[in-house]
């Protein structure tokens, strides 16, 4: 049985993207855990890194912002490897190895990006990586 999972979130609003993604980023937080979170430019990049110092409204996600080959915020863990939960924000699927858990949105707000996750998780079933949908 593997441990490696895909995990997806089915969102038909922009606030509801948003509270899933500090959702996740808190919860990582929280059991002192690493979470990457994969975005697709800058301007991602910067959208979310203000959402974490402003959500959630009791306090704020420490995290850390990397402009690398790919764009990525990292939630705080201390000395943690960051590789083994990503949350992809991007349009493209993700090879399994080496993350442990990968979380995506199923984006109902457009017919683009919902075609984009449909495509994703064809490419992941057709990994046979097992899927939760939450």
């Amino acid at each position: 049985m593997s441990l490696k999972k895909i995990i997806f979130f089915k969102v038909k609003t922009n606030s509801e993207k948003l509270k899933k993604i500090v959702e996740v980023a808190t919860f990582y937080q929280e059991k002192s855990l690493p979470l990457t979170i994969l975005v697709p430019d800058e301007k991602a990049q910067a959208f979310i890194d203000e959402l974490l110092w402003k959500l959630p409204e009791t306090s704020f996600l420490p995290h850390s912002t990397d402009n690398t080959e790919n764009i990525q915020i990292r939630v705080f863990s201390k000395g943690a490897n960051y590789q083994k939960h990503i949350f992809n924000l991007c349009s493209f699927d993700l090879p399994i190895d080496p993350y442990l858990t990968i979380y995506e949105l199923e984006d109902q707000t457009s017919k683009v990006k919902l075609e984009s996750f449909r495509n994703k998780i064809k490419i992941y079933q057709d990994k046979k990586i097992p899927i939760e949908s939450k």
